[in-house]
Formats: structure tokens, C-alpha cells, sequence
């Protein structure tokens, strides 16, 4: 039975890893809306590892996005990340490595302590998934400031672009990550 957990985990880490890269190289992940501005699809994955395998899926899972994100800086593909990544490559490495790293151990965290308290499953899933657009949007922007905060002008255009991102992010991760992880959870509970 042991050896059958195993297995369903490391199988379940293999496909989120792969859903997270497909859809960051397809250009799926990463919607470009405006200069300066967009829109990542990359949080619903992060979300779904760390509700169904805890604390190591969501690490795993959230330094695989940070990776994304700063090869999408590196290669230009965001202007922001571009200018950023010529400036101190380093500390953008931290702040899109470091952040989304937190983000899925939180997102795993916070799960375990509402399914410690709230009985209803659903209602559990549902908030954590919801929580994976804010904890990125949060550590995100405390990341950036912490390592560029001498960019008033800067920081300033980053927190009215993340705002609009928040609020999209928020919407279309929240249903993916609810619908997704619940199919998974259920599954598991099979597996059990």
C-alpha cells in the first residue's frame, strides 16, 4: 500500500511539473495584456501540488514556476523581467525564485491548518486554491520591494499592473485550481 502511495504521488508531481512547463512554453502561462503586464496561469498548478502533496508538491511546484518566471525575464519575453534581470540579475532570480517558493508552501500549509479545523472538505480546497493568487501577488510584490525598492517609479507601475493581474489571476486560478483539485483529491482518497 505504501509502495502505491508512492507511486501515485510521484506520478502526480510528474504530470503538475509537466502541465506547469506546457503551459509556460506554449505562451498558455504567461498572457501578455499591455506593456509591462501579464497575466499568469501558472499559480492553478502550484496550488493543486500543495493541497494534494502537502508542503513538498507545493515547493516543488512553486520553485518550478519561479524558474519559469525568470527564464521569462531572461529571455525577454517580459519587458519588465528584461530591464530587471540587466540591472541585478541575482536579486531577480530571488524575488521570482524565492516568492513562488513560498507561495506553494504556503498555499500547503494553509490547507493543512483548515483541513485540521473545517470539516468540510470543499471548503478547505476552496480557500487554499483561492489563496494561491494571493499569496503569490503578496510575496511577489514583498520580494520586489525588499530587492528594488530604490525604483519608486518602477514599484509604483508594478503594484497598478499586479493589481488588474491580481484580479484576473484571482477569478481564472481560483475555478481551475477549486475544479482541479477536488477531481484529484477525490482521487486520492481512492488511492488511500
Amino acid at each position: 500500500m505504501k509502495n502505491k502511495k508512492i507511486i501515485y504521488e510521484m506520478s502526480l508531481l510528474a504530470i503538475l511539473i509537466a502541465l506547469l512547463w506546457m503551459l509556460d512554453l506554449t505562451g498558455i502561462g504567461y498572457i501578455p495584456t499591455g506593456p509591462g503586464l501579464t497575466i499568469t496561469l501558472l499559480v492553478f498548478p502550484v496550488a493543486i501540488a500543495a493541497i494534494c502533496l502537502k508542503e513538498k508538491g507545493g515547493i516543488v511546484l512553486g520553485l518550478m514556476f519561479g524558474l519559469t518566471s525568470y527564464l521569462t525575464a531572461v529571455q525577454g519575453k517580459d519587458p519588465v523581467g528584461a530591464v530587471l534581470f540587466e540591472q541585478q540579475p541575482i536579486a531577480l532570480a530571488i524575488v521570482c525564485i524565492g516568492s513562488r517558493i513560498l507561495m506553494g508552501l504556503g498555499v500547503a500549509l494553509l490547507y493543512r491548518l483548515l483541513n485540521k479545523y473545517i470539516k468540510q472538505d470543499i471548503i478547505s480546497i476552496t480557500i487554499a486554491s483561492i489563496s494561491g493568487t494571493f499569496l503569490n501577488t503578496l510575496f511577489f510584490l514583498t520580494f520586489f520591494w525588499a530587492f528594488f525598492n530604490n525604483q519608486d517609479n518602477l514599484f509604483k507601475i508594478i503594484i497598478g499592473a499586479m493589481t488588474v493581474n491580481f484580479l484576473i489571476e484571482l477569478v481564472v486560478n481560483s475555478v481551475i485550481s477549486i475544479a482541479l483539485s477536488k477531481v484529484i483529491y477525490m482521487f486520492k482518497k481512492r488511492m488511500a
